[in-house]
């Protein structure tokens, strides 16, 4: 019986596909960050216009509460703040943006690798498996040649048989 084929650089693949993982989860934790920084952003954008919105409404009167110049003032610093803080948000995003590109680049290129030795390993296989056929088909002829001779030589020795007989009679 033929051997099972066993590819000799399996273990360089478990390493590849651990490390292709490894990369997938950096990847997509790196995403991750940068949603939750824009999700940020998005929240900081929406209290600083809500305040904004307050103190128009201070301001025109539209609402029961007055406001003063020195309640203003403290607002519109609150709001100052709030923009600094977008700010470096956005710093933060333009950040982990560049750090996500490099994630990306060192995932796609760990799938690159992984699958270099994917396409080796499905080679060897067929390569494996055309050899095991032709070894199967190099056995199956030589059957066929000793059966053919086998019966060649049963029916020479029948006719022989069959010759001694008439001879006899």
């Amino acid at each position: 019986m033929a051997k099972k084929f066993k590819f000799r650089l399996e273990s360089v693949l478990k390493y590849r596909k651990i490390i292709e993982d490894e990369k997938k989860r950096e990847f997509a934790e790196a995403n991750k960050a940068v949603e939750e920084q824009r999700m940020r952003i998005r929240e900081l954008e929406d209290d600083r216009q809500d305040l904004i919105n307050s103190i128009r409404e201070m301001r025109d009167g539209k609402k029961k509460e007055s406001i003063h110049m020195s309640g203003m003032v403290d607002a519109m610093l609150i709001v100052g703040g709030i923009e600094m803080g977008i700010i470096s948000a956005n710093n933060e995003v333009k950040r982990l943006s560049k750090e996500v590109d490099g994630k990306r680049q060192a995932f796609v290129e760990s799938q690159r690798d992984k699958k270099a030795i994917e396409i080796l390993k499905d080679k060897r296989r067929k390569t494996y498996l055309h050899d095991l056929e032709a070894e199967q088909q190099q056995l199956l002829d030589e059957l066929s040649v000793r059966m053919s001779r086998k019966r060649a030589a049963e029916e020479l020795r029948l006719a022989k048989v069959r010759n001694e007989k008439q001879e006899i009679e």
